[in-house]
């Protein structure tokens, strides 16, 4: 589903992946690990075409950052979900409405819509909250809700950069544990994270590490 072939990415004078390759099958779960700063965020960004490579290319599904038009990048997003730590939510409309805001973008009748929220919704433990406003919820809450969002549109890739950044470690693994449930039917899921004691605890998932401007895959020692 994707793949990075000698890329090289930098800010300016500072450089932050050199001769980067990687690929990440369909139906992956895959935790990527490293220190605050060492670019765990900037490649979720390329993997999403936030930002571009300096040289080399990332591909994802039939898109190729050699060769897309700025016009096609919004197509692209509708197949990537995307989980951020500090949740992103609308805090003047409720959890529904955050919910649905995708949708708006690619249906137009609002049965349909109702439908998609209430389904989603409903997988995620958030049915009786959908009338509630985000600041009324707490941190796990609010990040179900991101979560709901970043899904209703079905992606094929889900990206969560620091889902549990801001959680305690009790409802960080509840929410790692709903996004292995979302990897199990069917979508890929790429977590970045600096806590590798949560990694620790899923083992068994594919673990890459950012070091030395490249990206490495390691086994985790318990």
């Amino acid at each position: 589903m994707i793949e990075i072939k000698n890329l090289r990415f930098s800010y300016d004078s500072k450089e932050v992946f050199e001769d980067l390759n990687l690929e990440i099958n369909k139906e992956d779960f895959t935790f990527l690990v490293g220190e605050s700063g060492i670019g765990k965020s900037t490649l979720l960004k390329l993997l999403y075409f936030d930002l571009l490579p300096k040289a080399g290319y990332v591909k994802f599904d039939s898109f190729n950052s050699m060769t897309i038009d700025k016009k096609e990048i919004p197509l692209l997003r509708r197949k990537i979900g995307i989980v951020f730590q500090d949740f992103k939510l609308l805090n003047d409309r409720d959890v529904f409405e955050n919910i649905a805001t995708p949708l708006y973008i690619t249906l137009n009748k609002k049965e349909a819509v109702k439908k998609k929220v209430y389904d989603t919704a409903s997988k995620l433990g958030l049915i009786n909250y959908l009338k509630e406003m985000p600041y009324d919820l707490s941190g796990g809450e609010q990040q179900r809700v991101a979560i709901a969002r970043a899904i209703v549109n079905d992606p094929v890739l889900l990206i969560a950069d620091e889902p549990t950044g801001n959680l305690d470690p009790f409802i960080s693994n509840e929410i790692i544990k709903l996004l292995i449930d979302i990897n199990i039917q069917g979508t890929t899921v790429f977590v970045a994270t600096h806590n590798f004691e949560i990694v620790k605890r899923f083992s068994d998932k594919r673990i890459l590490q950012v070091k030395d401007k490249k990206v490495f895959d390691v086994r985790v020692k318990m």
